[in-house]
């Protein structure tokens, strides 16, 4: 796929992965869970002279959206996320005050929820929603097919680890379920997780069993 690349950005307080989907071909790209510092993912689209079209987060966790208000307002484009998790994000900055003792943005105000969504195209992507709830009810996918590629956030990571199930909020059995539906994917699939290096289903399948 010649169009396609991913760029990785380490942002925000906690060390979180954005990622840029990007295509080469249109200069258009897909913000994926911005978790902070927006100026400087604004400075790596002017560098690569990239124009985003959409801002999109696969849970509701602040490490993973902290960037997406100001994105929002600069770029006036649309912020999708799954509503189920919509009461994080209302929660957003008492939590943010919590646990990192200062304040920042507002949350960014979702303008299209996936809860219900399979699929949507964005620069000129096709990109197939997951429902991958576990860490959090709201959790999602992003499967492009044609890059073989799956962005996961905090479902699973490098080396068999997996996102936390201590919240009130988590569930085992949905967390081992969804991590089974992407480990369903073929093996080739290319996995890119919300914290740490890239990983792949091959990979992974070692470290968990059905």
């Amino acid at each position: 796929m010649s169009d396609f690349e991913l760029e990785r950005l380490e942002v925000g307080p906690l060390g979180a992965n954005c990622y840029l989907i990007c295509n080469l071909k249109t200069q258009e790209a897909v913000i994926i869970d911005p978790g902070g510092d927006p100026d400087f993912i604004s400075q790596k689209l002017i560098d690569m002279d990239l124009s985003p079209v959409a801002i999109v987060a696969t849970h509701g966790h602040f490490d993973h959206v902290l960037g997406a208000f100001a994105l929002q307002i600069n770029y006036k484009i649309p912020f999708l996320m799954s509503k189920k998790d919509e009461f994080l994000l209302n929660r957003q900055e008492s939590t943010v005050s919590h646990f990192l003792g200062y304040k920042y943005d507002p949350p960014a105000e979702i303008t299209k929820d996936l809860k219900d969504e399979k699929r949507f195209s964005l620069a000129s992507f096709e990109i197939e929603i997951i429902k991958t709830p576990g860490h959090t009810p709201g959790s999602i996918s992003l499967y492009i097919k044609a890059a073989e590629t799956v962005l996961v956030g905090d479902l699973l990571f490098k080396d068999g680890a997996v996102g936390r199930i201590d919240f009130g909020y988590s569930n085992q059995s949905k967390l081992t379920s969804s991590i089974n539906k992407i480990l369903s994917l073929p093996i080739h699939t290319k996995i890119y997780s919300g914290h740490g290096e890239v990983t792949s289903v091959e990979q992974e399948k070692g470290y968990h069993s059905k």
